[in-house]
């Protein structure tokens, strides 16, 4: 197994005791975020404190991601047997070896933290364990994300229940998830059922929503992503800065601002409407719902989950478009909408 490859100015390694100020930092930065988030019970108490992390430096558990050096997340790889995994409401797969992620935290500087957690465990192990509050949303959908198996529920030694899962190093493989469900709706957006992404994806013209935002910077630049070589629609095509499906039970404002987050690091930024359209290819419709908002160049920190990206001028992306560079869908939108919106002044509510 090989180590992942990290975003530049990322690193993993053990941690010392000299970063545990930072890690509680991290935990508090995290604990906030969880609170934000709607999650208000979960790390009460003190918990994780000091001496959690102590003890996980001294058994070789505790990893920190540092960002050009600076301490940005942390999490406890847990190559012991989990005591409280020993009996559980429900069954694991199986009884072969395996390690545990526990106390997953970041302070929202780097994205895609849990992808590098996961990608760094499986260098070590095939077999990942984990376990998460049912309130905590954000870390339920990056399990599912990674292909994550809920086997049940486990319960902790102060008596609180956990969602429990296992991954597999064969279900980490980068694609797009076919059995994934995600709302069906009509042109006005209404919700009117919901159907697998390879069912969306297969031909089958059922008209599901995404996002997409465009991120500019002052100087007037558009960001654009590079799609990864394992997506199923336009591999190593230039794209969208941010783009993604709407998941079941999910509005849009919420889509936009966890694909905005998950693909960038972006957090705290201003969204404006441009469109919503019908957009439709030879395997699928999609209503797209296109934001717009500014940014400093700074303040973007693309995932792993992609090949990387460069804020480009509008004289780059029409000599990308003329050499088919480009995904149909981003010229299409590019050309038709985000051109005469800015010349109607679209962005006229983020100058100084």
């Amino acid at each position: 197994m090989q180590t992942p490859i990290l975003p530049p100015g990322v690193q993993i390694r053990p941690t010392l005791v000299s970063d545990i100020p930072a890690v509680l930092d991290v935990f508090d930065a995290a604990r906030a975020f969880m609170r934000r988030s709607g999650n208000l019970s979960q790390w009460g108490g003190g918990y994780p404190a000091e001496a959690d992390v102590r003890r996980d430096i001294a058994c070789g558990w505790s990893r920190v991601l540092t960002l050009d050096g600076r301490v940005a997340a942390t999490f406890c790889m847990m190559t012991a047997p989990e005591p409280t995994y020993n009996i559980i409401d429900g069954a694991w797969p199986d009884d072969e070896p395996y390690f545990t992620l526990h106390r997953v935290a970041s302070d929202g500087s780097v994205p895609g933290v849990f992808r590098m957690a996961v990608l760094y465990t499986l260098a070590h192990s095939n077999r990942i364990r984990v376990d998460t509050h049912l309130d905590n949303a954000p870390m339920l959908a990056a399990i599912a994300r990674e292909g994550f198996v809920r086997c049940g529920v486990a319960t902790m030694t102060d008596g609180t229940p956990r969602e429990a899962f296992q991954l597999t190093a064969q279900a980490v493989v980068p694609h797009d998830r076919a059995d994934e469900r995600l709302p069906l709706v009509d042109e006005e957006g209404n919700v009117v059922g919901s159907a697998t992404r390879g069912e969306c994806h297969g031909g089958s013209m059922l008209l599901h929503p995404v996002v997409h935002l465009h991120v500019f910077d002052f100087e007037g630049r558009l960001f654009l992503q590079k799609r990864p070589d394992w997506k199923d629609i336009q591999p190593g095509k230039w794209d969208t800065a941010v783009g993604g499906h709407v998941d079941c039970g999910e509005d849009v404002t919420a889509a936009l601002r966890r694909e905005a987050l998950e693909e960038l690091g972006l957090e705290a930024f201003k969204a404006v409407p441009v469109c919503r359209y019908v957009f439709s290819s030879d395997r699928e419709r999609e209503l797209v719902n296109v934001f717009a908002t500014v940014v400093p160049c700074d303040a973007v920190r693309p995932s792993a989950e992609l090949d990387g990206g460069a804020f480009q001028s509008a004289g780059w992306i029409a000599r990308a478009i003329a050499d088919g560079a480009v995904t149909p869908n981003f010229a299409t939108e590019y050309t038709g909408r985000i051109l005469p919106f800015l010349r109607d002044g679209g962005l006229s509510s983020f100058a100084d």
